[in-house]
């Protein structure tokens, strides 16, 4: 089922996989129309998607799922899109209007300077921003970024772009099954509930303002007609199983974005488009907060530097007679290919 908006030359897609609950109710109608005369864009989500951990079939009971209370109604964003000033009047307005909806008195927010913003990769302003929904609404922040998260992420995001895909299932796996596919990730994982949060911008131009930071929006204020607020529920959820490193902070979150011509599920070419994922994972009590495995290490020299890119145009070239560290391949399929050297390259030039 889905549910749009159109307005202007773009179009923003969001798609959501959680697990847990019963299926929410009030989902929007097919066609719904609304116009957002700020962000120029056509918006369109679906509806979420619900799997249980006792028998992992749809529709089965779950014992509990928990996050704060959902806005009445949905909270268009209100200001223009050029940097942090417009960010925090955003944000700012979305939480004063919830407040007024719920009785809440969630404070407002001050972010960083437009330089220190600036500096932050797009992984830090996504957890800068989902830790202080969480914090300011008494929910315990992620314990931070994971670089194997962020390589499913990442991989997932530069799939569905480079295929001219758009959904969680579009490789023939879902999240948890790429989330397991890290060799990290699925030896010591708890389960949990959601896993995925998708945005896809597109254009007719040749730029889209703030991805990163209006994809967090949408999910968290401007979800509600679209899918019972299943994206935010995913940014908000608690409990994590909160047994290993800071007390307090339990759960990491990885961020992929891709960006290029897309064509999309209708056959229409859009010149630009930003493909956001958002992973989350909820480690096991055994996890080595130590000793983390870089993704896209291929040569197991610790870094990324050139030499893992080389190293894998040889693979690919049928050269043999090294040593590959496979804890570094990035798409969960246990081969080395392109999207390594890819990756690599694509971290080393930012």
């Amino acid at each position: 089922m889905f549910g749009s908006r159109t307005v202007g030359f773009g179009l923003v897609i969001l798609l959501i996989l959680l697990t847990g609950g019963n299926p929410p109710v009030g989902s929007a109608a097919e066609g719904q129309l609304s116009a957002d005369a700020f962000s120029g864009d056509t918006y369109q989500t679906d509806e979420p998607i619900f799997r249980f951990p006792e028998t992992g079939i749809p529709g089965a009971r779950r014992t509990q799922r928990t996050y704060p209370a959902d806005p009445v109604s949905d909270i268009q964003w209100s200001a223009g899109m050029t940097g942090v000033s417009d960010i925090q009047t955003a944000f700012n307005t979305a939480r004063k209007e919830e407040n007024i909806q719920l009785g809440t008195d969630i404070p407002m927010m001050t972010l960083p300077s437009q330089s220190q913003w600036d500096a932050l990769t797009d992984g830090e302003k996504m957890l800068w921003l989902i830790n202080r929904e969480r914090i300011d609404r008494g929910v315990d922040p992620l314990h931070g970024l994971e670089i194997n998260v962020a390589s499913v992420a990442q991989y997932y995001a530069d799939y569905l772009l480079d295929n001219d895909k758009w959904g969680h299932y579009e490789d023939g796996r879902d999240p948890w099954e790429r989330l397991d596919g890290n060799p990290k990730i699925g030896a010591c994982r708890d389960f949990l509930s959601v896993a995925e949060n998708l945005a896809v911008f597109m254009t007719t131009g040749s730029s889209i303002p703030l991805p990163i930071e209006r994809s967090v929006y949408l999910w968290m204020y401007d979800d509600g007609t679209c899918c019972a607020w299943g994206h935010r529920h995913a940014i908000l959820w608690y409990p994590y199983n909160d047994n290993g490193g800071t007390p307090d902070m339990e759960g990491f979150l990885g961020v992929g974005r891709a960006s290029g011509a897309y064509t999309d599920w209708d056959l229409k070419d859009w010149n630009y488009a930003e493909m956001i994922v958002m992973n989350v994972f909820d480690p096991c009590s055994a996890w080595d907060y130590s000793a983390e495995t870089l993704a896209g290490d291929i040569n197991g020299i610790a870094g990324l530097d050139l030499g893992d890119a080389i190293l894998v145009l040889q693979i690919l070239a049928g050269m043999t007679g090294f040593t590959v560290n496979l804890d570094g391949e990035i798409s969960g399929d246990f081969r080395i290919g392109l999207e390594e050297a890819l990756y690599v390259l694509r971290v080393l030039a930012q």
